[in-house]
C-alpha cells in the first residue's frame, strides 16, 4: 500500500481500509518502477512523489482530501522482482479491487502521465448565468458523463474492465466533472440533488453492472457469460498473453455462481447439477462443445498465444451468441484432447485429470489441440417469399464422416 500519510510503500495493516487507482499505464515502454528503486527512496514526501506518475499523484491527494490513507496502485505495491509473488498478485487483482473501499478512476488520461481534472490538471468553470430582473439562475449540466466515460482511452482497454466492474464503489474522473456508481446508485457533479431523489431515480448501476450475479439457471449463465465476453473482447490490450489474465477474477466469478460457469480457456461449461454432480453430467463433452458456437462480429487478427478454437485466440469483437445448453439432446459426439506432446485423452479422462478434489482446476496450458467427431451434414437455405414475410425452408443434406481413431 501507498502510505498516503507518510509517503511510503507499506505492507497493509490488518483490515486495512483502502482505495484503489483504475487507470491507463500508456505504451509498452512506459514499465513499472523496480523494487530496487523504489526501496532506495528515502522517506518523506518530496522523494516519493519525485518517482510518482502524475495521476499516482493525484490520486494521492484525492485520498487525503477524502480524509483516508492508504492507496494501492498496481505499479508500486505489485512486487516487481519476485516473479511468483508477481503471479500471484496479478492473478488477485479482482479480490483488491473487490476489496477497496472505492476505486479512483482516472478516464480522462490516455497515460499515468495525465494527471486527474480538478487536481492538477485545470478544469474549465461550469457554465452558468442568471436573467435580469428575475431570481432565475441556469447552470450548465456539462456532457453526459457516461458518455464522456464510454468513451475514453479508459474504457478501452482490457486490464481496467475487470477493475471496474469488480470495484464496489467508483469515483470516476473526466475532463468535465466527476461521476459516482456504486451497486446501489450513480450520480454526478454537476447537478446537486438531495440524496433521496438520487436514491429514488438513480438507484442502479449504469455503466458497471456485473452480469455473474444475474443468471441462476443453465441459460440465463451463458447467456450473461457471452454478453460480458461481448462487451470484452472489444477491448484492446499491449500483450496479448493477457487475454485471459486480464479477464481471470470475472471468470472465478462466474464459475462461483448459483449456475457454476466453468470454462476452458475463456470456453463456458454449465453442468447442470453443480461441482459435485453425477459423474455422467461431469463427463459430457457436449456443454462444453456447445460453447464453442462463438462467431465473431468481423474480421479478426489471430493471437497465436492460444487455441484458434477459443475468442481468446482472437483480436476482435465477438456477435451477441445464441446459448446452448449443450446436454439437452442425443447426440454421438465424442471428443478428445491433444497435449503440446502429441498424446491424444478422451474428454472423460482430460476432464478428470483437469478438476481437482478441492474443486480448483489444474495448469492446462498444454491442452491445446481438440479432436472431434460427430456426424457432419451440409445445409441448404433457400428462401421462399409469401405475402407477409420471407420464409427460410431448409434442405438438408446429409454427408457423413468416416469416424475419427484416435489410435
Amino acid at each position: 500500500m501507498i502510505d498516503c500519510k507518510t509517503l511510503e510503500i507499506v505492507t497493509a495493516p490488518p483490515n486495512c481500509n483502502y482505495f484503489a487507482l483504475s487507470y491507463v499505464w500508456g505504451n509498452a515502454s512506459n514499465t513499472a518502477p523496480s523494487d530496487s528503486s523504489i526501496s532506495s527512496v528515502p522517506a518523506g514526501t518530496r522523494s516519493l512523489l519525485s518517482i510518482a506518475a502524475p495521476v499516482v499523484r493525484d490520486a494521492i491527494e484525492v485520498v487525503r482530501s477524502l480524509g483516508w490513507r492508504y492507496l494501492w496502485v498496481d505499479k508500486y505495491c505489485i512486487p516487481q522482482a519476485d516473479p511468483v509473488l508477481k503471479a500471484e498478485q496479478i492473478g488477485r487483482m479482482d479480490l483488491i479491487y473487490e476489496g477497496a473501499y472505492c476505486t479512483i478512476v482516472a478516464a480522462s488520461g490516455r497515460t499515468d502521465q495525465d494527471g486527474l481534472p480538478g487536481i492538477s490538471v485545470p478544469r474549465k468553470s461550469q457554465p452558468k448565468f442568471s436573467t435580469d430582473g428575475c431570481n432565475v439562475h441556469f447552470v450548465s449540466s456539462l456532457p453526459d458523463p457516461q458518455a464522456t466515460i464510454t468513451a475514453s482511452k479508459w474504457n478501452t482497454r482490457a486490464w481496467t474492465f475487470q477493475e471496474a466492474l469488480c470495484s464496489a464503489r467508483r469515483l470516476v474522473f473526466t475532463h468535465h466533472q466527476v461521476y459516482f456508481e456504486c451497486k446501489a446508485m450513480h450520480t454526478c457533479e454537476a447537478v446537486e440533488l438531495p440524496l433521496s431523489l438520487i436514491a429514488g431515480a438513480h438507484a442502479c448501476p449504469v455503466l458497471f453492472r456485473d452480469e455473474w450475479s444475474t443468471g441462476t439457471h443453465r441459460f440465463g449463465a451463458l447467456s450473461a457469460f457471452w454478453t460480458t465476453i461481448k462487451a470484452y473482447s472489444q477491448r484492446s490490450m499491449t500483450f496479448e498473453s493477457d487475454a485471459l489474465i486480464a479477464l481471470e477474477g470475472i471468470l472465478r466469478r462466474f464459475q462461483s455462481s448459483p449456475a457454476f460457469v466453468y470454462n476452458i480457456f475463456g470456453i463456458p461449461m454449465v453442468l447442470e447439477r453443480g461441482p459435485r454432480g453425477d459423474k455422467d453430467t461431469l463427463l459430457d463433452p457436449r456443454p462444453f462443445v456447445a460453447g464453442l458456437s462463438w462467431r465473431h462480429a468481423g474480421v479478426a487478427r489471430r493471437r497465436k498465444y492460444f487455441p484458434s478454437w477459443t475468442w481468446a485466440g482472437w483480436e476482435g469483437s465477438l456477435q451477441s451468441q445464441r446459448t446452448f445448453g449443450g446436454s439437452s439432446y442425443e447426440s454421438n459426439l465424442r471428443l478428445w484432447v491433444r497435449d503440446s506432446d502429441g498424446v491424444t485423452f478422451p474428454w472423460d479422462m482430460f476432464w478428470e485429470g483437469f478438476w481437482r478434489p478441492d474443486g480448483k482446476a489444474k495448469c492446462y496450458a498444454r491442452f491445446k489441440c481438440l479432436v472431434v467427431e460427430a456426424d457432419m451434414f451440409k445445409v441448404q437455405l433457400i428462401p421462399r417469399e409469401d405475402d407477409a414475410s420471407t420464409e427460410t425452408v431448409e434442405t438438408i443434406v446429409f454427408d457423413m464422416v468416416s469416424p475419427y481413431d484416435p489410435a
